[in-house]
C-alpha cells in the first residue's frame, strides 16, 4: 500500500465534498487503515484543517472505531446553528450524541487508564450531533480498513449547549425529541450503545496507550449515538431536546461545493 497518494486522494475528496469508488490498492488490515488515517490527518492539516478531537466507539472484536474531527467541519454558536453539509439523497443524516472535552492529558504510560481516571480527566460536556457521510459512493463495497482510513463515516459535527457534567457522565439513556423535521414531534427513547457514554473514551485512551500515543487536554470526543442514524430535512429550523439536559436549534444547508 502506497500511503501518500491514497491519503491525498481521500483528502481531496473530503475537501471537495466528493464521493468516488473504493480505493485501488487500499488498506487491507486495521493497521494499514490506521496508518492511512494518520496520513490523512497530516494531509488535512496541510490544507488548513485543524484536528480538534475524535469520534470513537466500542468496536466489535474485528474492528477499531475512531476517526478525527476537524475545526472547519464543526459548527457551534448561539441561537440557531447553520451547518453546511454534503447531503445524502437530499437529506441530512445525523446522530444525536454527547461530546466530552478533556481538561487534562491522558498520555501514553506503562499502565492502563481506569474508567475513573478517564472520567476525572473530562472538564465539560455538551450536546452534539455527528454529521454522517463518507467519501465513497457505495460504502458497502469498501473493506472496513478503508472506512477506518476515511474516518468511519464522519463528515462533521454540530456542538450544542453545555450540559451538566455529572448528568452527562451518567447518561445511559436520553429521552430525545426533535421538532421541525416532520408534522409531529419525533420522540426517541435514546440509549447509549455502550451503557455509560464515557466507556468508549476509556477504551480509546487505552487503545492509544498500547500504541504509544495519548490524548491531550482540550480535545473533544464523541462516543456513540443515542438513537442510531436519523434522517432530517434540509433548509428547516429544527430543535432537539435531551430531557433534563438541554436543547439546541439548528438547520442544515448544502455546502457550496457539494
Amino acid at each position: 500500500m502506497q500511503v501518500e497518494p491514497l491519503a491525498i486522494e481521500l483528502c481531496q475528496r473530503r475537501l471537495a465534498g466528493a464521493k468516488s469508488t473504493p480505493l485501488i490498492n487500499g488498506p487491507e488490515t486495521l493497521e494499514q487503515g490506521m496508518a492511512l488515517q494518520q496520513a490523512c490527518i497530516v494531509c488535512m492539516k496541510a490544507a488548513g484543517y485543524r484536528q480538534i478531537g475524535w469520534k470513537c466507539a466500542m468496536p466489535p472484536q474485528d474492528k477499531w472505531v475512531f476517526g478525527p474531527l476537524y475545526d472547519a467541519e464543526t459548527f457551534q454558536g448561539e441561537g440557531e446553528i447553520d451547518a453546511r453539509i454534503i447531503p445524502e439523497r437530499g437529506i441530512a443524516r445525523i446522530e444525536p450524541e454527547l461530546i466530552f472535552t478533556l481538561k487534562t492529558d491522558l498520555p501514553a504510560r506503562g499502565t492502563p487508564w481506569s474508567q475513573a481516571e478517564v472520567d476525572a480527566a473530562i472538564g465539560e460536556a455538551h450536546m452534539a450531533i455527528e454529521l454522517i457521510g463518507t467519501r465513497f459512493e457505495d460504502p458497502s463495497q469498501c473493506v472496513f480498513p478503508a472506512m477506518l482510513a476515511d474516518g468511519v463515516s464522519n463528515q462533521g459535527l454540530v456542538i450544542g449547549p453545555r450540559v451538566d457534567l455529572a448528568a452527562a457522565l451518567a447518561a445511559r439513556t436520553l429521552q430525545i425529541q426533535i421538532e421541525g423535521a416532520a408534522d409531529a414531534v419525533l420522540s426517541y427513547d435514546g440509549q447509549h450503545p455502550s451503557g455509560l457514554p464515557t466507556e468508549p473514551l476509556a477504551w480509546f485512551a487505552n487503545f492509544l496507550n498500547t500504541h504509544g500515543r495519548g490524548l491531550q487536554a482540550g480535545e473533544k470526543i464523541i462516543t456513540g449515538t443515542y438513537a442510531g442514524v436519523l434522517e432530517v430535512p434540509l433548509h428547516r429550523s429544527l430543535r432537539m431536546a435531551y430531557a433534563g439536559l438541554g436543547e439546541m436549534a439548528f438547520r442544515f444547508s448544502p455546502r457550496q461545493d457539494g
